[in-house]
């Protein structure tokens, strides 16, 4: 379906802005692929070695905090006001203050529609700890899943490493495919390991398909990153400094983007961090406690998400740039879709509810770091926040953009049965941001 609005394709399904993660934009999991070929980079420009996509999942609207139309009647604009920046010209929700003192560090895309586009990537995998890493939690699972969260195409063994975190216990995380029981150490581990290795020699002439093979792979990668202390100490974010923490806030969402972080400096090419939801706000919010707010939009903004956003989010660019690190670490914060900018959703009783519905047609994007100059908007809506007015691009746009930002131009993959495609044929970076 096209609108006469905005000049590209928006299909109009409730998941269809991207929806990335390990192998949604970036990073390739369990495996290998062909060498990727180098982008054509500008002397001097650093390339990204990790890219952090950080997931705001149910539907972030853009009118509340990126693309403020201040001008627009009441019933568009909300009770939400801009404040100015540290970027000259752009201005940001008054909830995100915090932000609003690392905006010089910003990149907003205002003008992206809705058409999917789905990739993978081609980064080398590390010695320890996977190329793609996903957490706190895995947001959708079968018979429903999200477009790009697994590797589909490409195969299961390059699906991404997911991480559990909870609200009760922030500091701690762990991967339940890489939980071992209770009585077994280590040394056990590797005493099972070396049985193991003795059965499968036995049967290694009859590993006639790719399936068993995949699995043989899966379980040396799991097994070596079981008895690795790097893996260990990179998800052990209870080793920072409190001052720190609580600089990011000590909520399982601001310990995600710490533990991002972590990952980061252990060189983790991809980390997908997906907004982890409250339960306990889907009475007042009309939703399952993230950022779907069919009721109550402004009052949940305003009280619960915006707040741990601002402080999280901020926290993550301050700390990368304190630490060098921002120059060679992209972040991208994205959504399934934007919000109705027009206030009123039926589920919520209409305008007295004061919520937004899911938009299909319209959200923005932020980047920051990756060689981005920063403090720029890319793009513009009409007056109401509806549509694209001004330089309309798509998810293909903002996924080919992370690619440049990590140094690969060469998208085209194998399938399972050896058959070559190209993994994103539409779009290209928008290298004026860099």
């Amino acid at each position: 379906m096209s609108s006469p609005h905005h000049g590209i394709n928006t299909p109009l399904s409730r998941r269809s802005f991207l929806v990335a993660s390990g192998m949604g934009l970036a990073g390739t999991a369990w495996g290998t692929t062909a060498p990727a070929a180098a982008a054509n980079v500008p002397q001097g420009r650093k390339l990204a070695k990790s890219t952090i996509l950080f997931f705001l999942c149910g539907g972030s609207s853009h009118i509340d905090m990126w693309d403020l139309k201040p001008k627009a009647p009441i019933e568009y604009r909300g009770p939400f006001a801009p404040i100015a920046t540290t970027a000259p010209g752009i201005e940001l929700s008054e909830h995100l203050p915090l932000l609003a003192q690392q905006a010089h560090h910003l990149n907003i895309v205002r003008s992206v529609g809705a058409t999917v586009n789905t990739n993978a990537a081609k980064k080398p995998a590390r010695p320890q700890l996977p190329s793609a890493i996903t957490l706190p939690h895995k947001p959708s699972r079968a018979p429903y899943t999200r477009p790009g969260q697994f590797a589909a195409r490409i195969g299961p063994e390059f699906d991404p490493l997911y991480i559990n975190g909870s609200h009760e216990n922030p500091l701690q995380f762990h991967a339940p495919s890489l939980v071992l029981d209770g009585d077994v150490s280590p040394e056990r581990l590797t005493n099972r390991r070396e049985l193991l290795n003795t059965v499968d020699a036995a049967r290694r002439d009859f590993e006639t398909n790719a399936s068993p093979k995949t699995w043989s792979n899966q379980q040396k990668r799991a097994v070596n990153l079981l008895l690795s202390s790097s893996t260990t100490e990179a998800f052990n974010v209870a080793a920072e400094p409190t001052a720190l923490r609580e600089r990011y806030g000590e909520t399982i969402n601001g310990m995600s983007l710490l533990l991002a972080r972590r990952l980061v400096e252990a060189e983790v090419p991809f980390i997908t961090v997906f907004w982890k939801g409250d339960t306990a706000l889907n009475k007042k919010c009309k939703s399952a406690g993230s950022w779907d707010t069919h009721g109550n939009n402004f009052n949940c903004l305003k009280e619960n998400l915006l707040p741990e956003f601002d402080r999280g989010f901020s926290a993550l660019i301050e700390d990368l740039s304190d630490r060098g690190l921002l120059d060679e670490t992209l972040l991208l914060v994205s959504s399934e879709m934007g919000r109705t900018p027009k206030i009123g959703d039926r589920r919520s009783g209409g305008v007295a509810g004061a919520g937004r519905d899911h938009w299909t047609h319209c959200l923005s994007n932020v980047f920051a770091g990756g060689g981005m100059s920063g403090g720029q908007v890319y793009g513009a809506t009409d007056r109401f926040a509806q549509f694209p007015a001004d330089r309309p691009v798509t998810p293909a746009h903002i996924a080919k953009t992370v690619y440049h930002a990590m140094g690969v131009d060469d998208i085209e993959f194998q399938d399972r049965e050896g058959r070559p495609y190209d993994a994103l044929p539409n779009g290209y970076p928008l290298t004026e941001l860099f």
